[in-house]
């Protein structure tokens, strides 16, 4: 009743110290709506997409450090059914909620991560905006991760910004398979470095044949100028645009855990309470800390599709992506009662449904999404060398559903729980806690995007 068996590889970015990518303004776009300054940074400070000699695209140069602080920036999560707000701030090492909104999207106005009508989503972000009461009009957003390719580069090392421009324009055609005027791009040097093959050891050759990572990163500009625009629509400026499994990757380091500590401890430490005050069991059944090198999966289960990311030490490894959401439990629910989508989903939330749902909707839909957890975990087994992850964590706004967490934990027989970026932080008074609470596992992207403003 639920299944559906297409799937779609994901490319993944790898993790970089500044927690993302950047595909920065693009000028001169051929037919393309461009938004009025360009389309934004998917990255940090630094210039645009400038024109080389010859008319290709030049690459933006990776931003200076700089002692003045960045402003601060929302983040904006566009999914299918809705946009998420979140505004942070940070005094010392503690974060703080300080907005945040939930403002649900029409029907077909982005479908499967795709915006189809930008200004249906400038209206839910106006919409978020103003509900929450921010005051900031910078914004963070992020593209699917099925619409980034990523690449890999061995480049000698010692090379200026512009000599690595030159080289990876040369190289595209091999490496993307769009003309390169089609494409947003932009690289990042990576800090790990290496020999090249064949050179002998370290440091032999007074290093001359040592060679850099070089990350490079790739949209099409559309998917980019489309969520550009609806921001700009919305009366904001959108400074970044990133990946969204670069974001889940950030988020998942303010999860407790993820620090060398025992979940105890960490809430303690940051909150401020004492551990007997915090609810118990939240995180599972084993509260240690996840060593460094261990695996953990976790499980974005949308609207319309359910995304698997795998972290080892703090790193993500693995992503896929796979159309399977709390779309299928609403339209089961609209079909067997004869309801209209609003209805379902307020009925649902209310508990206000016949007595069969529990049995002849809820437990199908519940196993369903179990045993797509478990086939995206075997894929990633059969690929890698891994046979076993050490936690689960659900994300996603089907991830609280009644009973969801336990179906999972009893069919792979790993520890699993929910995601809640908000566990050790403050919130500010004139924010609703139990509605964030409530939003905390669904709120991973936006909060991944909210911590660009600290890079």
């Amino acid at each position: 009743m639920f299944e559906s068996p297409t799937k779609r590889w994901l490319p993944f970015p790898p993790s970089l110290r500044g927690g993302g990518l950047r595909l920065l303004r693009a000028r001169g776009g051929r037919g393309l709506p461009v938004p009025p300054g360009g389309l934004p940074r998917l990255l940090g400070p630094g210039g645009g997409m400038r024109r080389l000699r010859g008319g290709l695209p030049r690459l933006p140069r990776l931003p200076r450090l700089r002692a003045r602080r960045a402003p601060p920036v929302l983040g904006l999560d566009i999914s299918s059914t809705a946009v998420k707000l979140l505004e942070l701030s940070r005094n010392g090492g503690r974060y703080r909620v300080e907005s945040f909104a939930v403002a649900p999207l029409p029907a077909r106005v982005v479908v499967e991560k795709t915006v189809q009508d930008a200004e249906g989503v400038a209206v839910a972000i106006r919409a978020a905006v103003r509900d929450s009461g921010t005051r900031l009009r910078l914004a963070a957003a992020a593209v699917a991760g099925s619409s980034v390719i990523t690449r890999r580069l061995e480049m000698p090392a010692g090379l200026s910004d512009e000599e690595l421009e030159t080289r990876i324009i040369l190289d595209a055609g091999q490496h993307i398979p769009y003309p390169v005027e089609e494409v947003a791009m932009d690289f990042a040097v990576l800090d790990d470095s290496a020999p090249a093959a064949g050179s002998g050891a370290a440091g032999e050759s007074g290093g001359a044949n040592r060679q850099a990572a070089v990350l490079l990163a790739a949209a099409r500009r559309g998917a980019v100028a489309a969520r550009a625009d609806a921001i700009e629509q919305a009366g904001l400026r959108a400074k970044i645009i990133d990946v969204e499994s670069c974001a889940l990757e950030r988020a998942c380091g303010l999860l407790p855990g993820q620090h060398g500590e025992r979940r105890d401890e960490w809430i303690a430490g940051r909150r401020g309470a004492h551990p007997d005050e915090w609810p118990a069991g939240r995180y599972g059944e084993h509260p240690d800390a996840i060593p460094d090198d261990a695996a953990l999966a976790v499980v974005d289960i949308g609207a319309a599709t359910t995304a698997l990311s795998v972290l080892s030490g703090g790193r993500a490894i693995y992503a896929r992506e796979q159309l399977f959401g709390g779309g299928q439990l609403a339209a089961e629910i609209m079909r067997r009662y004869g309801i209209d989508a609003a209805a379902a989903e307020q009925a649902r939330k209310r508990g206000d449904l016949p007595d069969d749902y529990e049995t002849e909707v809820l437990a199908p839909f519940r196993d369903a999404a179990a045993r797509q957890v478990a086939r995206a975990l075997q894929l990633f087994f059969s690929s890698s060398r891994y046979n076993d992850v050490d936690r689960i964590i659900l994300a996603g706004g089907v991830a609280a559903l009644p009973g969801l967490c336990e179906e999972v934990r009893e069919r792979l027989g790993t520890p699993a729980a929910i995601a809640d970026p908000f566990a050790a932080m403050a919130i500010a008074p004139k924010v609703n806690a139990a509605a964030l609470r409530g939003c905390a596992p669904a709120m991973m992207t936006a909060c991944g995007l909210a911590l660009r403003s600290f890079d």
